[in-house]
């Protein structure tokens, strides 16, 4: 039983450090491709790793609704985004770095975010469940989605050069992302 639970904190601990890794080669990269595509970090953050972020949330969901587990995946969904809003954002706010965190993108999205948080407050109130309401919230993500990309970051110039590189470094940026993201 002990050798178990030393085998599986083995793990535990050796999970970390691959994830701390590949984080980091996974922010790297999109450093690069914030630079390559002109995207704001914003965007970037809610395009690409928030959506990659969530399939395991959506995985989970799918399972534990097939197997008549519904109260799982909701309570999956929740618990991750209060962790992410408490949390992260305390964690965030004790080192000070909150402040540098709230732009004014931030508070464009406060209009989406409540449209998106209303909805699913909406279907506990009234007891709704149906297609309409998934394309709803389905919609509301497609048209974040199309508004965050539309915000761009002016390109940065060195020596009159810009920072976008060649088709080979696009290349080895989008393997290194995968990379990092698997």
């Amino acid at each position: 039983m002990i050798d178990d639970l030393i085998v599986q904190l083995l793990i535990l601990v050796g999970s970390l450090v691959v994830l701390a890794f590949s984080s980091h080669y996974a922010i790297k990269a999109i450093e690069k491709l914030i630079e390559l595509t002109g995207l704001s970090e914003m965007s970037v953050g809610f395009i690409l790793l928030a959506t990659l972020t969530s399939v395991p949330e959506i995985i989970v969901a799918l399972f534990s609704v097939l197997q008549g587990n519904p109260g799982i995946s909701v309570g999956d969904i929740l618990g991750s985004n209060v962790f992410n809003i408490g949390a992260v954002l305390g964690i965030l706010g004790i080192f000070g770095y909150l402040k540098t965190c709230c732009t004014n993108m931030l508070l464009d999205l406060t209009d989406i975010l409540f449209i998106t948080s209303l909805i699913p407050l909406l279907l506990v109130i009234f007891n709704v469940s149906s297609p309409v309401v998934g394309l709803l919230l389905l919609g509301t993500f497609v048209a974040n989605t199309y508004f965050m990309a539309k915000k761009r970051t002016p390109a940065v110039e060195v020596n009159g050069n810009s920072t976008v590189g060649s088709k080979e470094s696009k290349t080895k940026i989008l393997a290194l992302l995968a990379l990092g993201l698997l």
